[in-house]
């Protein structure tokens, strides 16, 4: 179930199970079936209180900061999956932590539906449900699905990206991907296929990353600044770079990219221009792990000055965080064998929760693993 991407900015993908459309079991709890039936954690993402929330293939699960006890009833995911698929599904939270969002796909006869679910945190109440495909547009090929989905600070607007286009599109770079408005399904703006898309602070931009040209030639990518609600540029700046981006704290912009196959670069923006503040000496190892659309999973704290990416070497996976100045503050490695879809930090700074093959907490200030879960499909 797993998507990379390397240094040329190829994507890998392998299929992707069906979703079973059932609660998971949570550990190894007893009553459970098959306990090969494991199924990784596909995103983390903490609420400003503290809560922890768990993303999976067939459920949005909700616990305490640390992972040591659920606090709410699982909330089931949107929808059958279908294959191939990258990762199935992709999911997001607001800022506020009142909002969660699920992009799926669901097969309708030779085509699917492409849609994005909006529910209410904790109580799972269904928003609105909104298909993304934009008519005339010929309906989208049953090996393609979602792609990523970035929600606003309060859950109002969502974009989502669409691999939809007309069959006279000038460049695969156009798409129904498109931001709308969540009460009522509004289509605001769209037409391009903007990666590593994130929401201000404020609400009032989204930042991505966009490859011009027709992509033929280099990887090399904007990174660019739209307005929410309109979609009019509002900055593009050439990052020379083929990488990834999030919202870091006090208005800064952080990305990684793929310098070689053995090493990350990782750097600093301005949100308000796109200035380049400051590029950093280079992370060993390269960019991996395997986050939605296949993306090295990255994360900063919203509130404060801490970054984090997956990278991998040949003694195995390794998290690195480091602050927005390039110190680096502390690498974690992984379990042999395992794999890391995600990274969220506490609202506080002191944690960093991971996604993957498990879900795991680890306390910053000594890296002690405070917390692990396996989820598995179904309750017998």
């Amino acid at each position: 179930m797993n998507a990379r991407r390397g240094p040329s900015g190829v994507r890998f993908a392998a299929d992707t199970l069906g979703l079973v459309p059932v609660l998971a079991c949570v550990g190894l709890v007893s009553g459970c079936g098959n306990l090969d039936d494991q199924i990784p954690s596909q995103n983390v993402a903490y609420t400003p209180d503290g809560t922890l929330a768990v993303f999976t293939n067939d459920a949005i699960r909700l616990f305490d900061s640390r992972l040591q006890a659920e606090t709410h009833a699982g909330i089931p995911a949107a929808g059958m999956t279908f294959a191939p698929s990258a990762d199935g599904m992709t999911f997001a939270l607001s800022a506020d932590g009142t909002t969660a969002a699920v992009a799926y796909g669901r097969t309708q006869g030779l085509s699917t539906r492409n849609a994005v679910r909006i529910v209410r945190i904790p109580t799972g109440e269904l928003v609105n449900d909104i298909d993304i495909a934009i008519p005339p547009t010929p309906p989208i090929s049953p090996g393609y699905f979602a792609g990523l989905v970035a929600l606003s600070p309060k859950g109002d607007l969502v974009y989502v990206q669409n691999r939809a286009q007309p069959i006279d599109a000038p460049s695969r770079e156009d798409s129904d991907s498109s931001a709308f408005r969540v009460s009522d399904g509004a289509r605001l703006w769209g037409g391009k296929w903007l990666m590593s898309p994130v929401f201000s602070a404020d609400g009032s931009s989204l930042f991505a990353t966009f490859l011009p040209g027709d992509g033929t030639g280099e990887f090399e990518l904007d990174l660019v600044s739209r307005d929410a609600l309109t979609g009019a540029p509002r900055f593009t700046v050439n990052m020379g770079v083929d990488g990834v981006i999030t919202l870091a704290g006090g208005g800064l912009i952080a990305g990684v990219w793929w310098e070689s196959w053995d090493s990350a670069g990782y750097g600093i923006w301005s949100s308000k221009d796109g200035t380049l503040i400051q590029k950093f000496p280079l992370i060993p190892g390269h960019l991996s792990g395997s986050s939605n659309e296949g993306q090295p999973p990255l994360a900063c704290w919203r509130d404060g000055d801490l970054c984090a990416v997956c990278t991998s070497n040949p003694d195995g996976l390794k998290v690195t965080i480091w602050r927005t100045d390039g110190t680096i503050v502390r690498t974690l490695a992984w379990p042999s064998g395992a794999n890391i879809n995600d990274i969220a930090f506490s609202p506080d700074g002191s944690l960093i929760a991971l996604a993957g093959d498990k879900a795991r907490v680890y306390r910053i200030s000594d890296g002690e693993l405070v917390g692990e879960r396996t989820f598995r499909y179904g309750v017998f």
